[in-house]
């Protein structure tokens, strides 16, 4: 019988149960363990019933609406659910570790937008989610500056969102079916210094949006990187911060960095490549261990307790809020004012092309696995394109 899990974050056990190869989740809502252990024992009991035929799954409901809710009849038969009760049903489920931190917070961003909507049009419940709703939708973000490729990944949201709706009995079909998604724009950004954004934005008429995209896109030059490691000497996020400028990696690598993957004695530092919810898809990698970050690290080891580099006083990873937070207090009135860390892995990349260094070599230090993960930095490589294309002799 499985053991209720406990959320590293909220601290609440989860209850959950297994039925024809899928596995269910519930959040219990509560940190204690002995409730946990009785409501899992209950679920368990329900499935073994459920198993053996001494109960059935009703029509219109789903099973985990009978396991975890004792549901007997589709709400179609009752008054229909309203959106905003639907809404936090389906992030009470999406919530980690049911999903990656980093995609309920997107799925999160993207039903703010639905809701937003919703209002405008008077949509009170899941009824009137239907087709023209949805077409509407899209042509109210079409015309408010929002890339096609974003508004794709906003109906895929809907789309898993109305399927679970479907699978618990609440709606009949899902429509969004019936509705196409838009052709994706094939746009290589080519990434900019903070100067040159600025200059863009005070000299166009650019939408807030197409503002906020530019600026996703801004490297720091290697002047830029080295004031930023100035301004963040002595803070708690100073490892943090040059150990992501020094390596390109993701913050999820840093956050899980520990004192075994850094090896001194042979100069690299091993990341631990794992991105958004595929965690069964880790690609580990090498980087070389630049002297500066070594020397950072070694500083760092005097205080360090337990096993990971950016651990807190006892050793305990940090909350991903608190990185954000202390690099916003640390940036807010100066140049780098509305940075991300996402931001040093693209000056990483960015320094090293302009330098000169081979896009294949970028790519194995990056862990870029996709080709359109490539072809974001091949501008950077001007002079060896045009070396490369005057080989053609004739």
């Amino acid at each position: 019988m499985p053991e209720p899990l406990r959320d590293a974050k909220s601290e609440n056990y989860f209850i959950s149960f297994s039925y024809q190869g899928r596995r269910h989740k519930r959040s219990t809502g509560s940190s204690g363990l002995p409730a946990a252990r009785r409501a899992q024992a209950i679920v368990d009991g329900k499935v073994a019933q459920l198993k053996v035929g001494l109960i059935q799954v009703p029509e219109g409901v789903g099973v985990a609406e009978l396991i975890f809710d004792g549901k007997q009849q589709p709400d179609s038969e009752r008054d229909p659910l309203s959106l905003p009760e639907f809404y936090r049903r389906y992030l009470r489920e999406a919530v980690p570790p049911n999903k990656a931190e980093s995609t309920f917070l997107t799925e999160r961003i993207h039903l703010s937008h639905l809701q937003e909507f919703a209002r405008t049009r008077g949509a009170a419940d899941l009824r009137d989610l239907g087709r023209d709703f949805f077409e509407a939708y899209k042509r109210r973000r079409h015309r408010a500056g929002v890339r096609n490729i974003t508004i794709n990944k906003e109906l895929g949201t809907f789309r898993t969102m109305l399927n679970v709706a479907v699978k618990s009995g609440l709606l009949a079909r899902n429509p969004l079916v019936d509705v196409k998604w838009l052709k994706e724009d094939v746009t290589f950004e080519r990434f900019k210094v903070g100067s040159e954004i600025e200059a863009l934005l005070a000299n166009g008429d650019y939408p807030e949006e197409a503002g906020a995209r530019m600026r996703r896109f801004r490297y720091l030059e290697p002047a830029e990187v080295q004031r930023l490691l100035e301004l963040a000497k002595g803070t708690l996020i100073y490892a943090f911060v040059a150990t992501a400028a020094y390596t390109g990696m993701r913050f999820s690598e840093v956050a899980r960095l520990t004192w075994p993957d850094v090896d001194f004695a042979n100069k690299r530092i091993l990341a631990r490549g794992c991105k958004g919810s595929r965690r069964e898809r880790e690609s580990p990698r090498y980087i070389p261990l630049h002297p500066n970050l070594a020397a950072i690290l070694q500083d760092q080891t005097e205080s360090a307790n337990g096993a990971l580099v950016s651990g807190d006083e006892e050793g305990q990873a940090r909350p991903k809020a608190f990185y954000y937070w202390q690099l916003k207090k640390l940036t807010d009135g100066t140049e780098f004012e509305g940075i991300r860390f996402h931001t040093l892995r693209h000056s990483f990349a960015s320094n090293l092309a302009v330098q000169g260094v081979g896009q294949r070599l970028i790519d194995v230090w990056m862990g870029h696995q996709t080709e359109a993960m490539r072809k974001r930095y091949q501008h950077l490589f001007p002079d060896q394109q045009q070396e490369a294309i005057q080989q053609l002799d004739f």
